[in-house]
């Protein structure tokens, strides 16, 4: 194995998480208000950081001739919208 690879130690996670739903259509009756939910998401990439606020991950990085790691492909998630988090 050779430096670089040494040195990414991220792990792979799947986190299932909700997001903001928008309803269809200009009005709706109070049954529809009622059943109306979240949209579920699914996003895959290797954690970079987890603070009680926010979840990181990304899909993308390279190395630099210096040695150190770029990174591409983030996605930031509030906590609070994270269902779980599993590592694959």
């Amino acid at each position: 194995m050779d430096n670089e690879q040494s040195k990414f130690r991220y792990a792979r996670v799947e986190i299932i998480w909700y997001d903001i739903c928008n309803a269809e259509g200009a009005w709706l009756s109070e049954s529809e208000v009622l059943n109306h939910t979240l949209a579920e998401c699914v996003s895959v990439g290797f954690m970079f950081s987890k603070t009680r606020n926010t979840v990181k991950i990304f899909s993308s990085w390279s190395f630099n001739k210096d040695h150190s790691i770029d990174f591409a492909d983030v996605v930031a998630i509030p906590a609070g919208c994270i269902k779980s988090i599993t590592v694959i």
